[in-house]
């Protein structure tokens, strides 16, 4: 396990915490961006790589990180609610995704989705994180890091988060850690 540990270092040398800061900032940024553009090639582009980017993120961070998480008792009730605003964003997107840019709710879902993601950013960094960094040592808060950049990359290489409009994501009957809704 200590070489494991060693590679992690060498290779990414980021705990998850920083990663996921850095994606949270990121979404932040492109958010912004989308609400100022017009209507354009470029805001669908911008737009389908926030989207791939998101999902990923949030289904890396569910199996790597929340996973973890559920099973301290002081963390269980945060991760519940962080897998439901997850749940809620994935929603919206897929909400935006299927309507076209030029009508007149999509700036309205954009911003409720940008005010929904700040708080969900805002909630995690400034409780979980915290939390978590008293269960998880330094060495395996670098171990989750490279596990949650492999799974993240590996979720971006395939072709799942194409949007299917017929599903709905937020009315599955078992959320991504098997909790009953």
């Amino acid at each position: 396990m200590a070489k494991r540990l060693n590679n992690v270092k060498k290779e990414r040398g980021e705990e998850i915490y920083k990663l996921l800061k850095q994606d949270h900032n990121e979404f932040k940024a492109m958010l912004k961006k989308l609400e100022k553009m017009g209507n354009s090639g470029e805001k669908e582009d911008l737009f389908i790589q926030f989207r791939q980017e998101l999902l990923a993120h949030a289904k890396a961070e569910e199996q790597v990180f929340y996973d973890r998480l559920k099973k301290a008792e002081k963390t269980k009730k945060l991760v519940l609610e962080g897998a439901e605003e997850h749940a809620i964003a994935e929603h919206l997107v897929k909400k935006l995704s299927t309507i076209g840019m030029d009508e007149d709710r999509w700036p309205s879902l954009l911003k409720v989705l940008r005010e929904s993601l700040e708080h969900h950013i805002e909630d995690e960094e400034g409780d979980v994180f915290p939390k978590a960094k008293k269960i998880f040592s330094k060495d395996e808060a670098l171990m989750i890091g490279q596990e949650f950049s492999e799974e993240k990359q590996r979720r971006l290489q395939g072709t799942e988060y194409e949007v299917d409009e017929k599903e709905d994501v937020y009315s599955s009957e078992e959320d991504t850690l098997g909790f009953q809704q």
